[in-house]
């Protein structure tokens, strides 16, 4: 769910995705603006797009009820369809169809086969007319976009003006050519329309729309599993009367979830869900939606219950674990503090029948694969707030400690690895837990960062166990989460699985391979002096287990990058722990002080760089130093950010130090860098300067196209938006925009005359000595470690893997320059480097980049 984000001029939409077969990992899209109809469609189109046969596609639109006899026959009782199929004829047209299957009158349904008894005591006809230009308010993603036709009932008494129309009125949606956009793109409309509407109405198990110019027309059809389409069918053809009749038809008759039930009598619609046979939730509206082909995620919640939400998915079965079953095993003996809790969880059934939509997909020359998406729901207990949303660096740096002693202890005593650290999935509760029940007794030493950070004078002798896990964070989102036990009946496939949200991945997991690199690892920080005694009394075992072999710094260093075969990979805890930093990087180069701060961009290709489809995101924040251009009033937290990097140039597989190849090293570490800056820092203003609401932006792209450098690299030439729109759930929904390079107005970074030991240039004079050291490190290195090249897997956002792209294909492997192993600072202080200006590249970027 997810997901998912960056900064321009328009308003925020949900990530999307496209992902391997063995590889369900979110894809970082390069720009998808729900305010603009043409980026959410376009993703859509060409990806999750099927063309099928008229006869399929009526029989989609009307299972159970297609006759192959009746379907060569033509019905007389079908109006004639119009000369041309503008909107407002096309709209008469098809509300002439729909009057008589209001009224009961006697069809000779031929495209059904028979003449069919409909339904007696209808309150309601379904009434096509012509949007009004404006958008439809009451979407869960916030769009602004407005389908030129739109369907709804119409009741009698109406119970809905036209001028209250919301996205979950509606029946259908409909797209008319016109000069104004390409055809491609009028096409990729119609698709994204009927998305937008799945996505509004979960009462629905699949949504029609229609797509039309001058005299063609194509029928959409999306479910779950995919969107589905005709060709381009003349008005003049003997099918076209009868498709339009089936695509009506099948609004007086749609495929539901009958365990879900709209409510009309107000505005906009609520929705009754029935999760037991005596257990019902009413008043509950979508909250959240994750994209509507694939996992197709659903919240719903209460406006008066703060501690209710109902969460749907469309899952494979036996490529997941089960996050219901995730949830229960961590809070198996006692509440685990920081997670979310369930309640009750299960397959959903219509009418007795589990849901399920299924769909053959090719994955090769003469190979098919049949997904079959079964639909879940959790009630979940827990809501909150998105932790990107408070206001201070303090608050954010307790939060991101205390994730982090949630990832190392659910790991350590649960066996449960989340997977998918990032935004959305990170909140702060609304209300503190009220429901009396205990907390878990066997998590050993876990503490949270608001007793670790007490004043001696504060501290008690023997903390409570409610005062060592005091904290107001909330952990969810579990789908993406793994048991460890080897009992588990998948463990052998659903283990292997890659999933993240890109910009959040660690490295190796995204790409599947170790990065190469050269240079030096530092030994786990000392604990600050000031905190020492407090700390050594909660951890004794901490301070000893991670006392390192080499107390000094290692050099370490591939020649080049390793490929993880997909058959021995595993996700580690350390993976988790790398999510972290990304996720502070992410929330700090977004961080802009409130009123009285000047505005101050996020240069195109820093945002580009840590959000862009390819993930160039070691050579520029890990390799190098230069490229965490914050805003100048928050320029101190760099140095935290320049700490944690050096701990990732190279991956703790490849260090001799067995101390530094524990899962939970890199996760100590962090803590311990989190907290002795939260100590030093405590008395700075910059810690307690609030944030402002609005997030930093990207510049405005320049006319022309993408600009390149050595260092830096813009991904797209589409000038993009970050908003966080994040609903009282947690669940962001984000839009990741790229665009041209540009150079902020200002800099946060200064030149110091210390030269920073973790920097990949260095002075000339010291060059060639390090150079010397660094040749002979390579030419130790073991060869058999690495590898011509690396495979980047087709990645996806908030989806299971496409089985279509299930043999992805090997892309062009970028060459490593030589780097040089950083130096020993005498002054002991690190020295933020000053941003090179980028080159102008006449090189044409390729159509899938």
């Amino acid at each position: 769910m997810a997901d998912p984000v960056a900064p321009s001029t328009s308003g925020g939409a949900p990530d999307h995705v496209a992902t391997n077969h063995s590889s369900p990992i979110k894809e970082s899209a390069a720009a998808i603006n729900p305010h603009v109809r043409e980026e959410w469609s376009n993703f859509i189109y060409p990806t999750k797009d099927t063309e099928i046969p008229t006869e399929e596609m009526v029989k989609k639109l009307c299972p159970n009820h297609y006759s192959q006899a009746a379907w060569s026959r033509r019905s007389r009782n079908i109006p004639k369809t119009p000369a041309k199929l503008k909107a407002a004829e096309l709209v008469a047209y098809l509300n002439q169809i729909s009057r008589p299957l209001a009224t009961h009158s006697s069809y000779s349904n031929l495209i059904i086969g028979r003449t069919y008894s409909f339904e007696t005591n209808l309150d309601y006809s379904i009434l096509f007319e012509v949007g009004g230009g404006k958008p439809i308010p009451g979407h869960p993603t916030g769009t602004a976009c407005h389908p030129d036709i739109v369907a709804y009932q119409q009741h009698v008494p109406a119970k809905s003006a036209k001028t209250n129309l919301h996205w979950s009125h509606l029946e259908a949606t409909g797209e008319v050519y016109s000069l104004k956009k390409t055809l491609e793109h009028s096409e990729a409309q119609a698709a994204g329309y009927t998305s937008y509407h799945l996505q509004a109405r979960p009462d629905r198990r699949s949504v029609s729309g229609i797509w039309t110019k001058d005299k063609v027309f194509r029928i959409f059809f999306t479910d779950a599993c995919q969107v589905f389409r005709t060709r381009e069918i003349n008005i003049r053809e003997d099918s076209a009367g009868q498709l339009f009749f089936a695509f009506v038809w099948s609004l007086y008759h749609p495929q539901l979830d009958r365990s879900i039930t709209r409510n009309l009598d107000v505005v906009p619609p609520t929705f009754k869900v029935q999760v037991g046979p005596k257990e019902f939730y009413n008043s509950l509206t979508v909250s959240f939606a994750g994209e509507a082909v694939g996992r197709r995620t659903t919240i719903m919640t209460q406006e008066h219950n703060c501690d209710l939400v109902i969460k749907e998915q469309y899952i494979e079965e036996g490529r997941r674990f089960d996050e219901g079953g995730i949830l229960d095993k961590l809070h198996k003996d006692g509440i685990f503090p920081g997670v979310v809790r369930v309640g009750t969880y299960g397959p959903v059934k219509s009418r007795k029948v589990p849901i399920a939509e299924a769909h053959t997909v090719a994955i090769g020359h003469n190979r098919h694969r049949r997904i079959t998406r079964h639909k879940r729901r959790l009630v979940l207990k827990d809501k909150g707030t998105p932790l990107a949303k408070v206001k201070t660096i303090k608050k954010f740096l307790m939060g991101l400690y205390d994730l982090l002693e949630i990832i190392r202890n659910a790991d350590k005593h649960r066996g449960i690895l989340h997977r998918d650290i990032s935004p959305g999935n990170i909140l702060v509760r609304d209300e503190p837990r009220s429901d009396g029940k205990p907390l878990a007794t066997d998590l050993g030493d876990m503490c949270f960062s608001s007793y670790l950070l007490k004043k001696p004078n504060d501290q008690v002798n023997k903390p409570s166990l409610e005062e060592r896990l005091d904290s107001d964070i909330l952990v969810t989102d579990f789908d993406s989460a793994e048991d460890k036990d080897p009992s588990h009946p998948n463990i052998s496939r659903v283990r292997k699985a890659r999933t993240g949200t890109p910009t959040f991945m660690a490295r190796v997991v995204r790409n599947v391979a170790y990065p190469a690199a050269v240079g030096y690892l530092p030994p786990a920080p000392d604990i600050h002096p000031q905190i020492l005694p407090h700390y050594r009394e909660l951890f004794p075992d901490r301070i000893e287990d991670f006392r390192g072999q080499l107390d000094e710094e290692e050099l370490v260093g591939l020649r080049e990058s390793v490929k993880v075969p997909p058959t021995e990979f595993r996700h580690e805890q350390r993976y988790d722990a790398e999510s972290v930093f990304w996720y502070l990087l992410w929330w700090s180069l977004l961080a802009q002080p409130a009123e009285g701060y000047p505005v101050e961009l996020i240069p195109s290709s820093t945002w580009s760089n840590l959000t862009g489809p390819e993930d160039d995101r070691h050579e520029i924040f890990v390799v190098s130093n230069k490229n965490f251009r914050l805003h100048s009033a928050y320029s101190k937290l760099a140095e935290l950010l320049n700490s944690m990097r050096q701990h990732l140039l190279v991956d703790s597989q490849f260090t001799k130090d067995p101390i530094k190849k524990r899962p939970d090293y890199l996760t100590e570490v962090f803590q311990r860098l989190i907290l002795n800056f939260l100590v030093e820092n405590e008395d700075q203003p910059f810690m307690v300067l609030e944030k402002s609401d609005k997030d930093r932006k990207v510049p405005q792209p320049p006319s022309g196209g993408a600009t390149t450098s050595k260092s830096i690299r813009s991904t797209t030439s589409r000038s993009t938006y970050l908003s966080t729109n994040v609903n009282s759930v947690g669940h962001s929904i984000m839009d990741v925009s790229l665009a041209n390079e540009s150079q902020p107005p200002g800099s946060s970074f200064t030149t110091h005359s210390s030269v920073d030991r973790s920097s990949p240039i260095l002075p000339i004079e010291t060059r060639s000595s390090k150079r010397i050291l660094a040749n002979q490190a390579r030419s130790t290195l073991n060869t058999s470690n690495t590898s011509a090249g690396t495979k980047r897997s087709f990645q996806e956002v908030d989806k299971d893997p496409d089985p279509a792209q299930s043999e992805s294909p090997p892309v062009r492997h970028k060459k490593q320059r030589p780097l040089d192993p950083p130096m020993k600072s005498n002054s002991g202080k690190n020295q933020p480097e000053t941003p090179p200006t980028p080159r102008r590249s006449t090189r044409r970027r390729r159509s899938d980049e």
